[in-house]
């Protein structure tokens, strides 16, 4: 079982300055636990694995899967940049949100603009096929948008929300990526970099949470 160890010191993972990522690490015991307990684990492993094709991460585990290249960005709804254009007088604007939320929006946005992915090799392929159940280049990441497991689903998403990311999706987006709509999306990824910029140098580069830190 995997079980978290703190450092305690002279070891290579104490100098992270990330907040507590650097002295908490995860550590594979496979002696740890009792009977009951890796038989609970062991469950759970299978249960995950039989519905893993039914199975959508949250928001920053499924952008970590875009980057990498597990995940097409057609999977997710838009998270367009152009709303840090938006003054902060108006409700929409990002600059009203919570700070861990306008913050974990902030370089999401960025990289969902950019459609960033990183090299495609080997191991990716590998885990192409052992996380989906189906040919990866088969499976119509456009109707991915909306799903979630319903253990997951506390709260279903009303019709005027999804209405509004299939319009972000089908209309918005395709417009913002051509000329001459794409000038403002441009404006909008310098815009988001400086606010990036800001943060890293108000908060000395170490952000804000750990999690943020990664992206």
């Amino acid at each position: 079982m995997w079980k978290l160890k703190i450092a305690q010191g002279g070891g290579p993972y104490i100098y992270s300055t990330n907040n507590y990522i650097g002295r908490q690490i995860w550590e594979f015991d496979p002696n740890y636990g009792t009977p009951e307990e890796i038989a609970q684990v062991e469950q759970a492993r299978q249960e995950f694995w039989n519905n893993r094709f039914k199975v959508k991460p949250g928001g920053d585990v499924l952008l970590r899967l875009q980057v990498i290249g597990l995940y097409e960005w057609e999977g997710n709804n838009p998270m367009a940049p152009e709303f840090w254009l938006i003054p902060s007088f108006f409700p929409l604007s990002p600059e009203n949100l919570w700070c861990h939320t306008r913050l974990m929006y902030l370089p999401m946005s960025y990289l969902y603009a950019k459609r960033f992915v990183g090299p495609i090799t080997p191991l990716v392929l590998q885990l192409r096929e052992e996380i989906h159940s189906e040919p990866y280049h088969k499976i119509r990441w456009s109707k991915t948008r909306h799903m979630c497991a319903k253990e997951d689903l506390h709260y279903p998403h009303p019709f005027i929300q999804d209405l509004l990311w299939d319009t972000l999706y089908i209309l918005t987006e395709p417009l913002l990526m051509r000329w001459p709509f794409n000038k403002l999306r441009e404006r909008a990824l310098k815009q988001t970099m400086k606010h990036i910029h800001y943060e890293d140098q108000n908060s000395r580069y170490i952000t804000i949470a750990c999690v943020l830190k990664v992206i």
